[in-house]
């Protein structure tokens, strides 16, 4: 069987970073060279005698030439090959064992892919359902790999082969889950620190100290803070910050009353404040509140500052069944 070598020395061609080098003289050949190479050296057919030999021939000459783009990793023109070789030589067990060898290669390398450039905060179960849930492309692997070793020749590859595919399947089926995981673990815990870090902050005494919260963690006055509010929410006579909702990422959201002029009453709605430039809470917010005072309940109440360091529960967080 003719082999692929370089067209000035003759020497061996091995594929790096997409392109063919010769081993010998350093001589490199793109993609579409080889290809030409592939399609000359398998081609055209000459059918010499009896038509069994020719068939033969003709069969060795496209498995060949489906070998050689499966070398070069031109799959997609490997299983094109394997599958029209299939269809005219049916009987033929290296071509079904092409077949179901390069649809893995295909179809696991666009996973490995998928995996690699989805990111695991955001990843979607659509992803695991669209490529396993119903599982007919590796059916029909399984089958190639079936049926060529029903066919005999390649039995022993193709039992291989089939074994080979079925542990790399669970082990991509695996990173699909455990890439899952990862995505719940995130959400949960953002979910966790949002309310959290907003019962923490509700845990602060006084009439104003939301706001007062507010400019300690924006790091601003709190008569800018609340110039701010009012300018966006509270754009009332009279307006209180009740409590917080959340706080984490970049917003933190409250509840606050408002005076209804009109109905003269005290109705609660929804605000949010936007976190600056750059500046995003992940995870527990009590490092950032290290530091603030605040003033203790009652008539003669004094001033008190909050120590992470000293905070008893600062251990405190989500926690995950394995």
């Amino acid at each position: 069987m003719k082999k692929l070598q370089c067209e000035i020395c003759g020497g061996a061609l091995v594929m790096q970073d997409g392109m063919a080098v010769c081993e010998s003289c350093g001589m490199k050949f793109s993609k579409e060279e080889v290809k030409k190479m592939v399609v000359e050296l398998s081609g055209p057919i000459q059918i010499d005698g009896e038509v069994k030999v020719t068939g033969i021939e003709d069969a060795d000459a496209l498995y060949r030439r489906a070998k050689d783009f499966e070398r070069i990793g031109e799959l997609e023109d490997a299983y094109d090959t394997y599958e029209d070789a299939a269809d005219k030589y049916p009987g033929d067990g290296r071509m079904w064992l092409g077949k179901a060898t390069v649809q893995v290669k295909i179809n696991l390398g666009k996973c490995e892919k998928e995996l690699k450039e989805t990111d695991d905060n955001h990843y979607d179960d659509y992803r695991l359902r669209w490529s396993f849930e119903k599982l007919e492309w590796c059916d029909e692997i399984e089958k190639y790999y079936e049926r060529a070793q029903s066919l005999g020749g390649v039995d022993d590859e193709a039992q291989q082969g089939l074994l080979w595919f079925r542990n790399q399947k669970e082990t991509i089926i695996q990173k699909y889950k455990d890439k899952k995981r990862k995505r719940d673990i995130y959400r949960d815990t953002f979910d966790y620190w949002k309310k959290a870090n907003a019962e923490f902050l509700n845990t602060f005494p006084g009439s104003k100290v939301k706001e007062e919260i507010l400019a300690f963690l924006l790091k601003q006055d709190v008569s800018e803070v609340c110039k701010a509010l009012k300018k966006t929410y509270l754009h009332y006579s009279s307006y209180h910050i009740k409590s917080f909702i959340d706080a984490q990422g970049r917003s933190i959201s409250f509840r606050y009353w408002y005076y209804n002029d009109v109905y003269k009453s005290y109705p609660t709605i929804v605000g949010k404040i936007d976190l600056p430039e750059g500046m995003t809470i992940e995870g527990d917010i009590r490092p950032m509140m290290d530091g603030f005072t605040y003033k203790e309940k009652g008539l003669f109440g004094g001033k008190k500052t909050y120590s992470y360091a000293n905070d008893p529960d600062k251990d405190k967080g989500p926690t995950f069944d394995e």
